[in-house]
């Protein structure tokens, strides 16, 4: 078994050389995983208020187009008057 797994390193550094990848290349790749899974937990929880949360009314239709949709979210004390913010995101908003 060791020399089936030494036989595979080998070749593995065989063809990092052929195609002149580092292994800088390698390592900088396992720790974009390692981000990536240490942010799965918080993109959960933001995930779970969006789509179960019940301060959030999603896909109000503004226009007559199949795009013209907004989200609200609705704070959770409503019974006194609050602030709105807008928030645009996408393409470009030229003109308005």
């Amino acid at each position: 078994n060791l020399i089936f797994n030494t036989f595979h390193f080998i070749s593995l550094q065989h063809a990092l050389w052929f195609f002149r990848v580092s292994y800088r290349w390698i390592s900088q790749l396992i720790a974009l995983l390692i981000y990536a899974v240490l942010l799965i937990p918080g993109f959960i929880k933001v995930g779970y208020y969006y789509f179960f949360s019940r301060h959030v009314i999603r896909s109000v239709i503004y226009g007559e187009q199949p795009r013209n949709r907004l989200d609200l979210y609705i704070p959770k004390d409503n019974s006194k008057s609050s602030s709105v913010v807008a928030f645009v995101t996408g393409e470009a908003w030229i003109i308005g």
